[in-house]
This record gives structure tokens, C-alpha cells and sequence, in this order.
């Protein structure tokens, strides 16, 4: 299982990190291979608002993925993480990089979760652009 690190932009403006990233791969779908500007509606924000660089459709391409996503099923903290962290599962509507499937599920903050810039305010239904790496 790879076990990745995310920023988050939710479609109301939204910043967190979090780690792995795991399920099926094997949906036929094929990543694509640049970010297509203008099919996707999530939206980016300025450089306060991503973990390490300004957050855009640009630079997710650095990261070794990215994706915009529905949040389908949230699960609950793991036993023993002080962080948190909980299972997310998207519904993948376009990679933009590193990645393929039609589902696939990210360990990151738990809603409402205080990082350093705001609260991670996201759930069922939310959609994110979603970007991360290897832990």
C-alpha cells in the first residue's frame, strides 16, 4: 500500500495535509496526462493555502498525485493516531497526475480537524482537488 500526504482545496476553499492513499486501481480508467484547464470546477487559492507551495492547477503536477474528487464515505479515526487521520473516499472525476481508477480512498484529517490555517471543512458530497505524496 503506498502511503501518501495531500493538500486539500474544497470547492468552499478548504487546506489540510494528510497521508496514504489506497484501493482499486484497476477500473480501466486511464490517468490523463496534464491537467486540462476548464473541465474541472474545484477551485485553487492562494500560497497560504497549501502545505508546502502555491496550490494550482500548475503546480500539482509537481506532487506524485492529483486528483478532483467527491468525497463518498468518510470512515473514523484510527485506533492509536494521534493526528486524527481518517479513511476519505473519493469518486474520482479526473486525475490530473500520478494516478487511475474511478475510487480511490486518502488517509487525511478528519472534518472539522483545526490545522494551522482553518478548519478542514469538508463531507459527503464535498468536492476537492486533492494532491499529495509518498510518506
Amino acid at each position: 500500500m503506498k502511503t501518501l500526504i495531500a493538500a486539500l482545496v474544497a470547492a468552499v476553499v478548504l487546506t489540510g495535509c494528510a497521508g496514504e492513499a489506497k484501493g482499486p486501481d484497476a477500473s480501466g480508467l486511464a490517468p490523463t496526462d496534464a491537467a486540462s484547464v476548464g473541465t474541472s470546477v474545484a477551485i485553487g487559492g492562494d500560497a497560504a493555502m497549501s502545505c508546502v507551495e502555491a496550490y494550482d492547477l500548475r503546480t500539482v503536477t509537481n506532487r506524485a498525485f492529483a486528483f478532483d474528487g467527491t468525497v463518498r464515505e468518510i470512515g473514523e479515526a484510527h485506533t492509536g493516531d494521534d493526528l486524527g487521520y481518517v479513511d476519505v473516499i473519493f469518486e474520482v472525476r479526473e486525475w490530473f497526475h500520478g494516478g487511475e481508477g474511478a475510487e480511490v480512498t486518502v488517509l487525511m484529517m478528519a472534518p472539522g480537524q483545526v490545522t494551522l490555517l482553518e478548519n478542514a471543512g469538508y463531507a459527503i458530497d464535498s468536492r476537492l482537488l486533492v494532491s499529495g505524496e509518498p510518506r
